[in-house]
């Protein structure tokens, strides 16, 4: 049996749809005895719908926003560069 870490773990993978069988029968008997693992899943696919919504909705720039010249440069740096 895992503990609730690694469901934590698999529990977030499970959202991409790469887990096993198995695996998924071993979460959902995890579940079904503790309420923080439970609670852990509500909320991550809460915040998962949250961001699916977000990413449907169409986005508008603010044309207001303008970037500074210097900024636009160390970007353009930093990509070129390939550095975070």
């Amino acid at each position: 049996m895992f503990n609730c870490r690694k469901i934590s773990e698999l529990v977030s993978r499970s959202l991409d749809g790469d887990l096993s069988f198995w695996k998924r029968v071993q979460i959902r008997m995890h579940m079904m005895m503790c309420s923080l693992c439970r609670k852990f899943r509500r909320a991550l696919l809460r915040i998962d719908g949250e961001v699916r919504n977000a990413a449907e909705q169409e986005f508008v720039a603010d044309e207001n926003v303008v970037l500074p010249e210097s900024r636009r440069e160390q970007i353009k740096e930093l990509i070129e560069s390939g550095q975070d």
